[in-house]
């Protein structure tokens, strides 16, 4: 595949510079990215880059033009939906059975991000989940407890298992609000950006509910400035948490293919032979999924892009 385009009215020095930037950029990516077939499109393909190539022509009358040639390689051939579909399960579990029906639209199977957040109630944790998919026979099933603020993680493309001891990075009240930022605990870091590129949510008081991508960070002032005004602003009767993660709640979810920020630990050699060998792909149509735990305290989010040939 080959994306081409052009730009006037560039120096070539200038067109040296950015094609070097962009190259040393683009085939520099361990992830695939996203490639949508034109602007708008509601379906992307992964992809990687594999080459950069750019011409600079000098024209007419002082005029310049910068020729610019990307190619791509698919990382697999199928097209993806823009939007994750999500399916979520927080309730205590009752007998004899406990179901959650995750229908996957697309035209062929998809694999799932599948998150388990610790829950602690009358001294008993989340302990030794298993999740069943009855349309395919498959099962995840982990040795281990997963405590209130833990996260347990399944990739279940890569087949991977990651446990993150605690999702809150830092945590505090509201000192200020605006319509677009928020002025963090006194206690906040004082490094500029730190927060960048993390979620914010106010856990209690005036906007309690409301999770917000923080874009940008002064360390002196302690202000947060966040990606979409608040519905209803904070106040300093409101508490925050900021969590390690930008995808925690299924929140900015693309960013977890890369579990980028988080401080988790590999845990997949307490989940089952099966997964491992076999992974969790959600068929065409509907998935049965039966979740189970000896504690019956279990928290599921299922999110998955449906894809197509």
């Amino acid at each position: 595949m080959r994306a081409s385009g052009t730009i006037e009215c560039w120096s070539k020095e200038e067109a040296d510079d950015y094609a070097a930037q962009l190259r040393s950029k683009l085939l520099s990516q361990r992830e695939p990215m996203w490639l949508k077939r034109f602007e708008g499109a509601n379906k992307f393909m992964r992809v990687y880059c594999t080459g950069v190539e750019h011409d600079f022509v000098r024209g007419h009358f002082g005029g310049r033009v910068f020729r610019l040639d990307v190619t791509f390689q698919a990382d697999d051939p199928h097209w993806y939906s823009t939007n994750y579909k999500r399916v979520e399960r927080n309730a205590p579990l009752t007998s004899p059975i406990n179901i959650i029906t995750v229908n996957n639209e697309g035209g062929a199977e998809t694999h799932p991000f599948i998150w388990i957040y610790g829950k602690t109630s009358g001294g008993q944790h989340t302990r030794n989940p298993k999740i069943t998919n009855h349309a395919t026979g498959l099962r995840i099933q982990y040795a281990g407890t997963v405590k209130q603020n833990e996260v347990l993680l399944f990739d279940t493309e890569k087949r991977k298992a990651l446990f993150v001891p605690t999702n809150i990075l830092h945590s505090g009240a509201v000192q200020a609000a605006t319509a677009d930022s928020v002025q963090l605990a006194i206690s906040a870091s004082p490094v500029d950006d730190y927060y960048k590129g993390h979620i914010v949510k106010i856990v209690s008081g005036p906007g309690a509910g409301q999770y917000r991508h923080i874009v940008g960070y002064t360390g002196t002032s302690k202000v947060a400035v966040i990606d979409t005004p608040w519905v209803t602003n904070p106040t300093s009767s409101s508490t925050y948490e900021v969590y390690h993660f930008s995808w925690v709640e299924g929140y900015y979810v693309h960013e977890a293919q890369s579990f980028g920020g988080t401080t988790g630990v590999d845990v997949t050699n307490l989940t089952n032979a099966g997964y491992v060998v076999d992974g969790f792909p959600l068929i065409p149509g509907v998935n049965l999924i039966e979740v189970e735990c000896d504690t019956n305290l279990l928290h599921i989010e299922v999110l998955f892009k449906e894809r197509w040939t």
